[in-house]
């Protein structure tokens, strides 16, 4: 007889499976949060249309990739640029960063 049952087994790895998915969403979290607040730090007003455009993105390594630009870009204008070009659903005009 096994030590575990293959439903033990089954319930075994969507548990992994699950928290892996729960692991990988506090991350993408994380970074989303780390990209808007060095921006407000940098630039202090960021609209709500560009903090929903960062929160859009899944992709851990273009989040990863905006954290480089968010430290790097010369102005907000410069880094919306970068964004648009990583996220083909944004429009290329500029978002109203006076709210």
């Amino acid at each position: 007889m096994p030590l575990i049952s293959r439903v033990e087994e089954r319930a075994m790895k969507r548990g992994l499976e699950q928290g892996l998915q729960q692991g990988l969403q506090e991350s993408r979290e994380s970074l989303q949060e780390t990209v808007v607040k060095i921006l407000q730090n940098r630039f202090e007003s960021v609209s709500p249309e560009l903090v929903a455009a960062i929160n859009s993105i899944e992709d851990i390594s273009v989040l990863k990739q905006l954290i480089d630009h968010s430290l790097k870009s010369k102005s907000l204008e410069e880094f919306e640029q970068l964004l648009a070009q990583h996220h083909s659903r944004l429009p290329t005009t500029q978002w109203n960063n006076d709210l």
